[in-house]
């Protein structure tokens, strides 16, 4: 009695207010209308779930792609700087290239190359870096150009194998013979090369003014003293590099000489004719550039 009063009330209940409960249809399976819903929401479901995996995908490739770019740069980096690194030979001439994006140095050699082909009747020839090129800013060549007429093909920075690159693209192509040529080249090689290769470098310099003018007047000058330590290890080679000079000397044919530049060239009543200047590179200062 008491479920069947239950049951007519909510029969009344549901009929007052026409909310009737959906019928539960059941198949032969047993599944309602449960079923059916989860059947409508799977394929949203699915959707959701492939676009995620094919983002995921996407994000992959794209990491792997970055990853591969940035190991290839880095490659041709690594292989583009051990190739910078690789050594030059002092006595076999190079074209500098390195560090001259600006194009100053061809450019310097360029014109060096032109003032050699339309000289006439040249006294001296000046080869060598930067402390021959900075001579052009002293009084004493201007004491010397009122004298004679010279050149002054001086490049700072070079080395060796740089002067011999020089010499070989242009810079000896005089029409007539210079009286006298001097080559005070080496310094920037100190620290890099030993002194015997570079001694051997500045020795082809001069062979190769000797080939081309047989009866020009050759000085090749020694390296002048680098810095005040004599701890430096530059300037243990420097000297090295002198006494080589000095004991090949006699290898010189004639009109060609070896000058050596004593330590008492340094000071002069206490006073020192060098300047320190540009990575502890000398210049020669007036008083002993007119020694």
């Amino acid at each position: 009695r008491n479920g069947g009063t239950i049951w007519m009330k909510a029969l009344t209940s549901w009929g007052a207010s026409g909310n009737w409960p959906a019928p539960n249809r059941k198949g032969r399976s047993g599944k309602g209308s449960s079923s059916k819903e989860s059947l409508k929401r799977l394929p949203f479901w699915l959707s959701r779930r492939a676009m995620w995996v094919l983002y995921s995908m996407i994000a992959t490739f794209v990491i792997a792609q970055i990853i591969v770019n940035v190991f290839v740069a880095s490659s041709k980096k690594s292989s583009t700087t051990a190739g910078n690194k690789v050594k030059d030979s002092p006595d076999k001439p190079v074209e500098r290239i390195r560090g001259q994006e600006d194009k100053r140095w061809i450019s310097l050699h360029n014109e060096y190359a032109q003032e050699s082909r339309n000289a006439h009747s040249i006294d001296v020839v000046f080869f060598g870096d930067s402390i021959t090129q900075h001579m052009l800013n002293s009084q004493a060549w201007e004491e010397i150009t009122k004298m004679h007429k010279v050149l002054n093909f001086g490049v700072g920075g070079d080395r060796t194998q740089h002067l011999l690159w020089r010499m070989d693209n242009g810079e000896l192509e005089f029409k007539q013979a210079p009286k006298a040529v001097v080559i005070m080249i080496g310094t920037n090689n100190l620290g890099v090369d030993r002194p015997a290769e570079i001694a051997e470098g500045a020795f082809k310099a001069v062979d190769r003014v000797r080939q081309k003018y047989p009866t020009t007047i050759i000085l090749l000058v020694a390296i002048p003293p680098r810095s005040k330590f004599a701890e430096n290890p530059i300037r243990r080679d420097r000297q090295l590099y002198n006494e080589i000079l000095e004991q090949r000397a006699a290898e010189l044919v004639a009109h060609a000489f070896v000058f050596s530049v004593p330590l008492s060239f340094m000071v002069s009543d206490k006073r020192p004719l060098l300047k320190l200047c540009s990575c502890s590179c000398y210049f020669l200062l007036t008083t002993g550039q007119q020694r």
